[in-house]
């Protein structure tokens, strides 16, 4: 067993600011895919490890133990489970991800296969090994139960014991927390200054080692050191208690301190006759809808955090003139077949198109991006880095491309005849020959079902999708355990200097975002805009439509959102980013001034 001293140490570097800090490729956590695959890997593994089993004896109980241990796999690998369903619940795909990361090397599985498997079987067993988690992803997906718990405001015990309530429904794992878990979360509650729920997490530790004390697989050691680490818990909070308070924007402790001699003071004595155990709340600082202020996201957090969560911030004079109706643009076609378009928000123009993608396209999106994922970064250029502030993988898939006649264009360039190559540049960067030959009867889809999708939402948005510098590829994102997305503009800045990408330059920021569901999400997950108090829904096949930018080609802060933590659910998404340049001309400018945003949409939709 790993000593809990080295689990604590390697913690607290781990989670100095944000949580695993380390770039890496792996971060299986951060896709509910790729721990449906980890979910497959494991049943050959453990296949594996069963015919290992049965060629030796004397070390067969161990092997046997791990096997057997809360009669897991019999009950999980060998009966007709949903896969996805079962790794959608963040407990248990907490417990796969320990179980064939730090448990084997708990077991010592390793030195048992090496010293006692034959070549074969060493081989195999060696090859899954590298293959699984390692002892970061782990700890890794420890933290994200505790930012969901801490997200979610979900009661600890309950959690503990693989039960989550959220709005009325009723979540059970099949497994609890284990205490060498509970300890990790405990540390990272603590990392986040959430003294009072690091208490709360390293005493149902301790509870759980000593409960499972009977079963060999706890050294008193273990044990010891979670008593004092516990101990140095109490410690902390009490003085944070003593000096600060209840609560600030960077602490939270329980109302009364843990120490006799601290409670005996004066300042105590209405918590102390109140006997009060009652959860503080956390310190909430809303910021004001449709404020045009430029808020970071920490300003923007308790907005954020209220709506993931399902509570309104909007009121009914907002919504007073917003329509569900059918949008056809006055075309023939479309009226035959209209669009089902939800308001939210006019300024910015923030819509949700029901229904735009059909089940089998989604199924294709999520099958073609499968193999393909890894991981999401945030921030700029070579500034970008992955962190909790981003759980999630992803990949592109281009819908068209174009094959034009070169020899069209083989025209002499300062007194010399264009080569193939030279061609090409041109058709990529000279506006003239790039208009006149991205047209549809130079274009082929590279993906017959994406060009089909991206065909729809030319129909539904107007916007033109086809040409070399209209949009950006599809980009397909499968979000992880407590997968999230942090709030955030979609626009680079390109005209605000903040980032200067040749793609940008080309075609323009970001000017409107289309972003479809590409699975149900049955808890959390949603799409939240903390400036307008918009929140949507994840549904299969519904897409969020919103403009992003300003007449001028500048960011509109008022279109900062981000992805809600999944509670429940594997999330998929596609985003089909606009860029501006193509589309600037079909949308008038304001003569007041730069600042100004585009003449409202409502003109045209």
């Amino acid at each position: 067993m790993m000593r809990l001293l080295e689990v604590i140490f390697t913690c607290i570097v781990i989670f100095a600011k944000y949580g695993i800090t380390e770039e890496r490729d792996n971060d299986i956590f951060s896709s509910i895919t790729e721990l449906e695959k980890l979910y497959g890997r494991e049943q050959e593994f453990i296949q594996e490890l069963e015919e290992l089993a049965d060629n030796f004896d004397k070390t067969s109980r161990q092997i046997r133990h791990y096997l057997r241990k809360d009669k897991r796999y019999n009950k999980h690998m060998r009966e007709a489970v949903s896969v996805e369903e079962y790794v959608s619940n963040p407990i248990n795909s907490l417990n796969l991800i320990k179980r064939t990361s730090s448990e084997i090397d708990k077991y010592n599985l390793t030195q048992i296969w090496n010293k006692n498997a034959t070549t074969v079987h060493i081989e195999k067993l060696q090859n899954f090994h590298k293959s699984f988690p390692t002892f970061e992803d782990w700890v890794g997906a420890c933290n994200g139960v505790h930012l969901l718990q801490e997200h979610y405001q979900l009661n600890i015990t309950e959690m503990s014991q693989g039960i989550i309530k959220f709005n009325g429904e009723i979540f059970k794992s099949e497994h609890a927390i284990h205490p060498d878990e509970l300890a990790i979360i405990g540390i990272a509650a603590a990392n986040q200054g959430f003294y009072d729920a690091s208490i709360d997490w390293l005493t149902l530790a301790k509870e759980r080692y000593n409960r499972e004390k009977h079963g060999g697989e706890v050294f008193s050691k273990d044990i010891k050191e979670i008593k004092k680490r516990l101990k140095d818990g109490k410690a902390i909070h009490d003085h944070y208690l003593d000096r600060k308070g209840v609560i600030s924007n960077e602490h939270r402790c329980k109302r009364l301190p843990f120490d006799e001699k601290l409670r005996k003071k004066k300042k105590y004595k209405t918590a102390r006759h109140s006997n009060s155990t009652e959860v503080v709340k956390k310190l909430r600082k809303l910021v004001p809808l449709y404020d045009n202020s430029d808020y970071t996201t920490l300003d923007m957090r308790d907005n954020f955090e209220v709506l993931c969560k399902g509570e309104s911030m909007r009121t009914s004079d907002m919504d007073s003139d917003k329509q569900c109706r059918r949008l056809h643009h006055k075309n023939p076609y479309l009226r035959l077949g209209p669009f089902k378009l939800e308001e939210h928000s006019f300024e910015p123009y923030i819509t949700v198109i029901h229904q735009l993608m059909y089940e089998d396209e989604m199924q294709h999106f999520k099958n073609y991006a499968s193999d393909r994922l890894e991981r999401s970064g945030h921030g700029n250029g070579a500034a970008s880095t992955t962190s909790l502030k981003r759980t999630s993988k992803q990949t592109w898939l281009d819908h068209r491309y174009f094959e034009p006649k070169i020899d069209l264009i083989h025209k002499t360039i300062k007194g010399k005849r264009a080569t193939v190559n030279e061609s090409l540049l041109i058709l990529q960067t000279d506006d003239g020959w790039n208009s006149y030959f991205c047209q549809r009867k130079f274009s082929k889809p590279s993906d017959p079902v994406a060009d089909n999708v991206s065909n729809r939402m030319e129909l539904a948005t107007k916007f033109t999708l086809y040409k070399y510098n209209s949009a950006e590829p599809f980009q397909i994102a499968n979000y992880g355990l407590g997968g999230q997305y942090s709030t955030h503009l979609d626009p680079h800045g390109y005209w605000d200097k903040i980032r200067e990408a040749n793609i940008h330059g080309r075609m323009g920021d970001r000017l409107a975002t289309i972003m479809v569901y590409l699975a149900d999400v049955e808890a959390g997950g949603a799409t939240a805009f903390p400036n307008t108090g918009v929140r949507v829904k994840a549904l299969a096949g519904d897409a969020a439509f919103w403009i992003n930018m300003r007449t001028g080609g500048h960011q509109d802060p008022l279109t900062q959102h981000g992805g809600c933590p999944v509670l429940v659910g594997s999330k998929w998404i596609t985003n089909k980013w606009v860029g501006y340049s193509d589309q600037v001309w079909q949308y008038p400018c304001s003569l007041q001034g730069p600042f100004n945003k585009f003449q409202k949409f409502t003109d045209y939709y």
